[in-house]
């Protein structure tokens, strides 16, 4: 490569002439033949030895941004709106849901607690106030009835005062002033209780309600149709705050592309906009965000993302498909460019040196835009003329442009992970659990309903034996309301109410008395077992034995590039019992970070089908934990993109940010051309535009 040197005097002609003779004996791609006569070196500012020229040719000059995309469906995430404490998840990775589908629940036994407390007292409440009612009402009653009484006999004593009842008038009166100021006091003290007892029965209720409603809170459900398409992990008894996601459901029936976000302004600038998708040109819209919008997305998921929907068929485009979004910030087409590195200043005046009939002139230009290694020439050259440069290109053997598949293999070793488990818990609420024997192993399968474990249990039989004389009082209670005629209805079905309480206490002691035997409350695979050991107290909801599902287990696998996503056909090769490599297909179950919606942080979930899940188990032994240290391969090609034009990453020069190749000219003179990639992977890199199919390039 040869550089111009500068000024030179008088001096240095031999020098540049035989370099010059030099030069034009010169043939092949890349090489310069024009000589410069040695007084014109003389002459002419700034005279140099050896120079370099290119020529102007007319050119398209591109500004624009490359963002990696993929095509993903419209996705929304799922969180409580309460804090709570996770108990299971009702779907799995890539189940087809309907509106309204429970997602998952929280645990609900504190709440069910407090509802059971809530409702007892509720119910002690109304039975105190009806036994109140019951005793008081007959004893206002009658008061009311003397009162009554008295007036009665105080009109006929009215008349027989003159005749010596006067005295006795006056006891009358004076007793039923008395009579009057006890049941003054007695209404307004069963008035005051009834006015208490409403009171308090409001709040009772209202609390029943905000804990049904919170009891609501816990069961989580889709409010779209589509797939579930990500979980959070979380084991059972996990604690979830308040909003936190914990579901991604995927609305299949849209497919939109995703990328790193692009400010709305920038696309408001722009003099175009689209997506390459499997090799082909795609129309696309920007979806706007607010800035209260962006304000929260941001505060949730740390990043934000961007949108764009497809303004044409995407029936042929596929969940998991690579793309890019290009942004075109300024485009000028068919106009005459030269090297950057040509251009000089002349105070604000650009100029160049243009070789013309063997000599060098000093030509002012005006300018229009800069791409890469060219600027724009509007005014002062025309094709054809040959400007001075500071290098020579020089170009190689030559290579024909051909279409073909890019994209970058990747392999990670993925683990069988069992996405949904569930603790068996003590389910003893009276009483002392001891350990007996825990009966289950390590990856063992088991059926609902299956021994787990031995115990035995130490009970209060003092309290059974009060509670059973208790229960004894209430029914015979009950037996003189029923034969009483003065009990109204609510007074009994109060105590009858009170009955059915205490004998389900009753036989709910007598039941956790008798349990010598913790079963296993669903089918699945043994992935946990808690560090007991015989003699050891289980407290009530302990956790024992966890319990994975089988049936929807998946391959798990580290995806810290973003290399995986949702839709996207992978490949699963794992050593089978005899030492065999089989190979199985699969699919991403879980959204890519750059969706914007993903929960499994730097982890992709693949599924295989069923059969194929079967196999594999059934080929290993595998170690313990809801994830398996078993391995698979799991295969798959990131940035996929079919049939676009490849050129070699070898023939590729980056000048300022922008691609070139270098292409020999008719007088074998070798320029660059400039070319919008795409990308690249490990062999070539992929043209959006700027070259054609069997246009033949200098190589390396």
């Amino acid at each position: 490569m040869m550089k111009q040197r500068g000024r030179k005097g008088i001096k240095r002609m031999l020098l540049s002439l035989g370099l010059c003779m030099l030069l034009a004996g010169e043939t092949g791609c890349g090489q310069n033949g024009e000589v410069l006569l040695e007084e014109e070196v003389v002459l002419i500012d700034p005279p140099a030895a050896g120079i370099s020229s290119e020529t102007v040719i007319r050119r398209n000059l591109t500004n624009a941004d490359i963002y990696d995309a993929s095509v993903c469906p419209e996705a929304r995430l799922y969180g409580l709106d309460i804090s709570a404490s996770f108990e299971a998840y009702d779907v799995y990775p890539g189940q087809e849901i309907f509106a309204g589908r429970t997602l998952m629940h929280g645990n609900t036994d504190s709440i069910d607690s407090r509802m059971e407390k809530l409702e007892e007292s509720i119910a002690e409440s109304e039975e105190s106030y009806q036994e109140y009612i019951q005793e008081n009402t007959p004893k206002y009653q009658e008061l009311l009835q003397k009162i009554e009484n008295y007036s009665e006999a105080m009109e006929e004593l009215e008349q027989k005062k003159e005749m010596g009842w006067e005295a006795v008038f006056q006891v009358y009166e004076k007793e039923q002033t008395l009579l009057r100021q006890q049941e003054i006091e007695l209404g307004q003290e069963m008035k005051e209780r009834g006015e208490l007892y409403e009171l308090d029965h409001a709040w009772q209720l209202k609390q029943m309600e905000y804990l049904k409603s919170d009891r609501q809170k816990m069961v989580l459900s889709a409010g779209m149709k589509g797939v579930a398409a990500d979980v959070l992990f979380l084991s059972p008894g996990d604690r979830v705050a308040e909003g936190k996601n914990l579901v991604a459901v995927a609305d299949t029936s849209v497919k939109e592309l995703k990328c790193d976000y692009i400010p709305a302004n920038e696309i408001m600038r722009a003099e175009e906009v689209y997506a390459i998708v499997k090799g082909k040109r795609r129309e696309v819209e920007y979806v706007a965000m607010s800035a209260t919008e962006y304000d929260r997305t941001k505060k949730q998921n740390g990043k934000v993302y961007s949108t764009f929907q497809f303004l044409d068929d995407s029936e042929e485009i596929d969940f998991g498909d690579a793309a890019v979004i290009v942004v075109v910030k300024e485009r000028v087409e068919d106009v005459t460019a030269v090297p950057t590195e040509a251009i000089r200043k002349d105070g604000s005046v650009n100029y160049v040196y243009v070789l013309k009939d063997n000599k060098r002139e000093y030509t002012a230009i005006k300018t229009g835009i800069q791409s890469g290694r060219y600027t724009e020439v509007i005014s002062g050259l025309e094709e054809g003329d040959k400007v001075m440069t500071d290098s020579t290109i020089e170009g190689g053997g030559a290579y024909v442009i051909q279409k073909g598949n890019a994209g970058i293999p990747v392999e990670e070793t993925g683990t069988l992970f069992y996405p949904f488990a569930e603790w068996v818990n003590n389910p003893v609420e009276h009483g002392t659990v001891y350990l007996e024997k825990i009966l289950v192993q390590q990856n063992q399968s088991v059926k609902k309903g299956e021994v787990l474990a031995k115990v035995w249990v130490e009970g209060d039989e003092t309290g059974l034996i009060q509670s059973r004389k208790k229960l004894q009082r209430e029914e015979e209670r009950l037996a003189d309301l029923r034969a009483s005629e003065n009990a109204d209805e609510k007074s009994i079905e109060t105590k009858e109410e009170s009955v059915a309480r205490l004998r389900e206490e009753i036989q709910a002691l007598e039941h956790d008395y008798a349990v010598t035997e913790i079963r296993a409350t669903v089918s699945g695979v043994v992935t946990s077992i808690a560090k007991y050991k015989e003699g050891d107290t289980i407290a009530n909801g302990a956790s024992l034995v966890l319990l994975s599902n089988e049936s929807r287990s998946c391959i798990s696998v580290s995806d810290k590039g973003s290399r995986f996503s949702f839709g996207q056909e992978v490949e699963v090769s794992y050593t089978d019992s005899q030492g065999i490599t089989q190979i199985v297909p699969g699919k991403v179950l879980t959204l890519p970070p750059l969706s914007g919606e993903t929960l499994m942080d730097k982890t992709a979930l693949i599924g295989v089908s069923d059969e194929a899940m079967k196999q594999m188990k059934g080929s290993t032994q595998v170690g313990g934990g809801r994830w398996q240290t078993v391995s698979y391969k799991v295969s798959a090609t990131y940035k996929h993109m079919e049939q676009v034009l490849l050129v070699p990453k070898d023939s590729v020069a980056v000048i300022e940010g922008q691609t070139y190749v270098k292409m020999k000219m008719e007088d074998g003179e070798v320029i660059y051309l400039e070319f919008l990639a795409g990308g690249f992977d490990l062999s070539n890199y992929w043209v959006i535009d700027g070259l054609t199919e069997g246009m033949e390039i200098c190589s390396e």
